[in-house]
Order: C-alpha cells, then sequence, then structure tokens
C-alpha cells in the first residue's frame, strides 16, 4: 500500500515538473515575443515620429497622439481578445511573469 502511494506520489510530482517545465518554456517564448515586438513598436513610433517631423518641421511631444497600433499593440489586442482580458492586463502579465522568470533563473 505504502509503494503504491510513493509511486503515485512520485508520478504526480513528475506530471507536474513536467507541466512547470512546459509553462516556463512557454513564459520565456512569449517574454522573448513580447519584448522583441515593444521593441519593433519603439522603432516604428521612432520612424512614425522622424516622419512627422519631416512633413511638420517641429517634433510631436506626444507620439501616442498619432494614433499608431504598433505590432506589440496588435499582439496584447489579438491575445487579449482570445482570452476575454484587457490589454492593460496582458500587459501586465508579461511583465510580472518576466520579472518571476528573470528572479528564477
Amino acid at each position: 500500500m505504502d509503494l503504491e502511494k510513493n509511486l503515485r506520489e512520485l508520478i504526480q510530482h513528475e506530471i507536474n515538473k513536467a507541466i512547470t517545465m512546459t509553462l516556463h518554456g512557454r513564459i520565456n517564448r512569449m517574454v522573448k515575443e513580447a519584448i522583441a515586438l515593444e521593441l519593433s513598436a519603439r522603432v516604428d513610433i521612432q520612424r512614425a515620429e522622424n516622419e512627422v517631423t519631416t512633413k511638420k518641421g517641429t517634433p510631436w511631444s506626444h507620439v501616442d497622439g498619432l494614433c499608431l497600433e504598433s505590432e506589440f499593440d496588435q499582439f496584447l489586442t489579438h491575445y487579449a481578445c482570445a482570452n476575454g482580458r484587457s490589454k492593460r492586463a496582458i500587459a501586465w502579465k508579461i511583465n510580472h511573469m518576466h520579472l518571476v522568470y528573470k528572479a528564477m533563473e
């Protein structure tokens, strides 16, 4: 009886470990993709800011006024819609998981 219980606990532990490793892999990949998209979005915003500066002669103080939808914003919109969450909640979760992952390294 104890052997069977120990075996079940060992199997459950291995299953939990496999699930945890899979989740860490997904989180790591998601964080890397989010960072890459954010960097790409910054380049897009800089490009748009340069274009506005060239056309108008004066730089915009708030690029957000251009209402550009960056790749990162598109990613958040798509992910939020797919999961029924707000973009702010998804962005917070990505940032939080990134900090958790960094702390675990």
